[in-house]
C-alpha cells in the first residue's frame, strides 16, 4: 500500500524511500476525544443556561466569546487527535510528533524492545501505548493507540523481516573468519548463539 493512498498519511509520502511500501498504519482510540467533548459541551450548556437568563448585551458577548473559544478548542484537539501518529513499512516506523515538526524516522532494523503498556481501563477499551526502544537506547512512546496489540504484532513482524538479512550477512562472515582460521569453532558458536538471540 503506497503512502500517498492511505487517508492521513500524506505527511509520510516524503518518507517512504522508492521501492519501500506502508504495511501499518496507527490510529488513536476515540477514548482519546472523550474529556475535550465534555468540555466543549459543558462550555455550550453554560452558554446556553446564561443566553436563557437574558442576561444584559456585554454579558451575551462574554458568553459568545466564551463559546467559540471552547469550539475552537475542541477543533484543535480533533486536529492534534485525528492526525495519524505512526506509520509502519517495511523497512521504518515514522513517527509524527506534532503538526509542525517534521515525521522522525526509526530504521526497523535498529529497533531492540516493543513494549505495550496499557492501565486497565485501556485494556478494557482495547486501547494503549507502545514504547520503541532502538539501539540508541531512545524510547519512541506512541500514545492512545487503538489496537496497540496489533500494530506491536505487525512492528516485530517487520522487525525480524529486516533482521534477517544482516544475521545471515553476519553469519556467512563468522564462517569464513573460521574457515580462514581468524576464530575457531567454539567462538563461532559462542558467536551464532550471541547473534541469534538478538
Amino acid at each position: 500500500m503506497d503512502a500517498s493512498s492511505v487517508r492521513g498519511v500524506t505527511w509520510a509520502s516524503r518518507r517512504v524511500p522508492p521501492g519501500d511500501e506502508v504495511v501499518a498504519v496507527a490510529r488513536r482510540h476515540w477514548s482519546g476525544m472523550v474529556r475535550p467533548v465534555v468540555i466543549a459541551a459543558g462550555a455550550v450548556a453554560g452558554a446556553v443556561a446564561a443566553a436563557r437568563a437574558s442576561l444584559p448585551g456585554a454579558a451575551d458577548l462574554a458568553v459568545a466569546a466564551a463559546l467559540v473559544v471552547a469550539l475552537l478548542r475542541l477543533g484543535w484537539c480533533y486536529v492534534r487527535w485525528a492526525q495519524t501518529p505512526a506509520v509502519v513499512t517495511r523497512s521504518r516506523l515514522l513517527l509524527r510528533r506534532g503538526l509542525l515538526r517534521r515525521p522522525e524516522v526509526v530504521e526497523l532494523r535498529d529497533v531492540r524492545d516493543v513494549r505495550m503498556v496499557q492501565t486497565r481501563r485501556q485494556r478494557a477499551l482495547r486501547a494503549g501505548d507502545l514504547e520503541v526502544d532502538d539501539q540508541g537506547g531512545t524510547v519512541a512512546r506512541i500514545a492512545g493507540l487503538a489496537g496497540p496489540a496489533d500494530l506491536r504484532r505487525q512492528l516485530w513482524r517487520q522487525v525480524d523481516r529486516c533482521r534477517v538479512p544482516l544475521v545471515a550477512g553476519e553469519l556467512e562472515r563468522l564462517d569464513l573468519l573460521r574457515r580462514r582460521g581468524v576464530i575457531s569453532t567454539d567462538e563461532l558458536v559462542a558467536e551464532k548463539t550471541r547473534l541469534l538471540r538478538r
